[in-house]
């Protein structure tokens, strides 16, 4: 007697469950629930697809997880990490201590991380571009000069701070003075009255050996 009555509450137990679930409802698998209307899943490769669809319903990855190659639902961190061109898997990778292009500054120093997390570093012989591409040291962008103690000159004057003929700063704002190697540095022997000071001014020139002129500007 009590057998059968088992028997008849788990017929009526799974009949409900069927109600419940409803015909044709997939049976969803790990790390995955079926959803009415959901953001189209990520995957290892593609964290925010774009999707076709503004709705879709099935089996979707729980949040935090994505579809790895074989379309299980793993959690992001899990998913394996895919290099560029001249970079190497590092199983405990710091982007502060990749090789850049623009050196840190001295003193700055790179945080220790808390724990160890994968990524791609570049190979050894290659540094990190401002792009963030590894590429080559001699195929590094030249930094822009912006000082006389950088620029070495074979002329007789030697390098100069220059006011350029075009200058592309905002109107209002001081024209920046940028470092020229001249034949001649007349701001030398040029004497201003009180209150202004020598600059050198780029001039037209038809020629490649003419010099930055003198010229007394109000000292701001």
């Amino acid at each position: 007697m009590v057998k059968a009555l088992f028997l008849t509450l788990s017929v009526l137990i799974a009949a409900a469950s069927a109600q419940v679930t409803g015909p044709g409802t997939p049976v969803c698998h790990g790390n995955e629930t079926f959803t009415h209307c959901g953001p189209c899943d990520g995957f290892c490769t593609n964290l925010h697809p774009t999707c076709e669809v503004e709705c879709d319903a099935g089996c979707l990855c729980n949040p935090g997880y994505v579809r790895d190659s074989e379309g299980h639902c793993i959690k992001v961190e899990d998913c394996p990490v895919q290099c560029g061109a001249n970079e190497e898997l590092n199983t405990c990778y710091n982007a502060c201590e990749d090789p850049k292009c623009i050196a840190s500054a001295p003193g700055d120093l790179c945080p220790i991380p808390v724990e160890c997390v994968p990524g791609c570093a570049c190979k050894r012989g290659f540094v990190r571009d401002p792009s963030g591409k590894c590429v080559k040291p001699a195929a590094c962008p030249i930094a822009p000069t912006t000082d006389c103690s950088t620029l070495v000159c074979l002329t007789p004057g030697g390098c100069a701070m220059v006011q350029p003929l075009v200058c592309l700063t905002p109107v209002g704002t001081a024209c920046p003075l940028v470092p020229q190697c001249v034949n001649e540095n007349q701001c030398l022997y040029t004497r201003c009255p009180r209150g202004f000071q020598c600059i050198l001014k780029e001039v037209p020139c038809d020629t490649l050996s003419c010099d930055p002129v003198a010229q007394c500007v109000p000292i701001v």
